[in-house]
């Protein structure tokens, strides 16, 4: 979505510009020392006919998002669907949303053109009006909970499986991402990350 240009846009240094054009808010060009303070996710699955249970931890999380934000992440080509939740608000979800899409901003895989990102805020955008000109290297959805409308989070697994070839990125927030994708939108994550805003707050 290109946005008109204000006054902050020419005050901007030209890293900034592509952010402030491809629609990063002002509040998230700089990174957060807390966007690597992830929450444990314990998942639930049934083996033969006992459930057990898995817990995805801090340290695992963190290697993926270290993953997608390297020098040279190569992850940021394939076809990853990533969901990121925050709990009780999903600001530091979106903060290393946007870490990662920043990265993809940054980078020139291609020779020819720009790598294409694409933002969606999911509250903002009408169905009937939407249309993709061209599918994107990088899609990040936010403005989501589980409390959505199922027209909201139609919207959202429709763009996921319109662009399946893309790196995805989903911004959750109030639940973690794993129950999520299980109950509301019914796709299978290829990573979860999680924050607990209140306690990352606090950890040292």
């Amino acid at each position: 979505m290109i946005k008109r240009k204000t006054s902050m846009y020419y005050k901007a240094s030209p890293l900034e510009k592509m952010y402030y054009t491809i629609g990063i808010p002002q509040r998230y060009w700089k990174e957060s020392e807390y966007c690597q303070e992830f929450y444990p996710i314990v998942k639930e699955y049934v083996a033969g006919k006992t459930k057990k249970y898995k817990t995805i931890t801090q340290r695992e999380q963190r290697k993926w998002f270290r993953k997608f934000t390297a020098e040279r992440p190569k992850e940021l080509l394939l076809p990853y669907l990533v969901g990121i939740g925050g709990e009780p608000t999903d600001d530091l979800a979106l903060q290393a949303g946007f870490e990662i899409i920043k990265k993809a901003i940054s980078l020139d895989f291609k020779q020819k053109h720009q790598f294409k990102t694409c933002i969606f805020n999911l509250g903002s955008i009408d169905k009937r009006e939407l249309s993709l000109e061209e599918i994107p290297d990088v899609l990040l959805l936010f403005n989501i909970t589980s409390e959505s409308t199922n027209e909201r989070i139609q919207l959202a697994r429709d763009l996921l499986l319109e662009c399946e070839s893309s790196f995805r990125i989903i911004v959750i927030s109030g639940s973690e991402p794993i129950s999520f994708f299980q109950n509301k939108l019914r796709l299978s994550l290829t990573t979860a990350m999680f924050f607990n805003n209140i306690t990352s707050m606090h950890l040292i």
